[in-house]
């Protein structure tokens, strides 16, 4: 009983991955194919005509990655607990936004850089920091909310 279940479960899986892939552009799939080869649970999002974006997990970490129309890696996002930003990026955001709280916090890599982007915030400001690996701020985005 036990592996018919398994079969049908599989089956299950196989159809949706395949019908969420069906519209995945071949150059785009065939990419992430290629740079995440032990992905699993992975789900496509097409966030516009030229950007694919797509969740996944490693070693039951999940990550999120873009790709252009024709398959070029642009990004990948790793969450990560705050405890586990590199202590010059923690002192970097106690002496320059002493007032904010470190809200959430996100290994990035790019084909040009890795670092780290980080969600503060202070009332109604949130801020988010994009850190080189170094800890040099590589942009700044101001948000207030209403």
């Amino acid at each position: 009983m036990k592996t018919i279940q398994s079969i049908i479960a599989v089956g299950v899986l196989s159809i949706t991955f395949t019908s969420c892939a069906q519209d995945v552009p071949k150059e785009v799939s065939e990419s992430f194919a290629n740079k995440y080869q032990k992905a699993k649970a992975i789900k496509w999002e097409n966030e516009d005509n030229n950007l694919w974006e797509v969740e996944f997990k490693i070693a039951n970490i999940e990550y999120d990655a873009s790709f252009s129309i024709n398959g070029e890696w642009l990004e990948t996002e790793t969450e990560i607990k705050v405890k586990e930003l590199p202590e010059n990026i923690k002192q970097k955001i106690a002496s320059d936004f002493s007032d904010f709280e470190i809200e959430e916090a996100e290994k990035i890599e790019t084909p040009k850089y890795k670092g780290f982007e980080v969600e503060i915030e202070k009332e109604e400001t949130k801020i988010i920091l994009v850190f080189d690996e170094n800890g040099t701020i590589l942009k700044n985005t101001t948000e207030t909310q209403d």
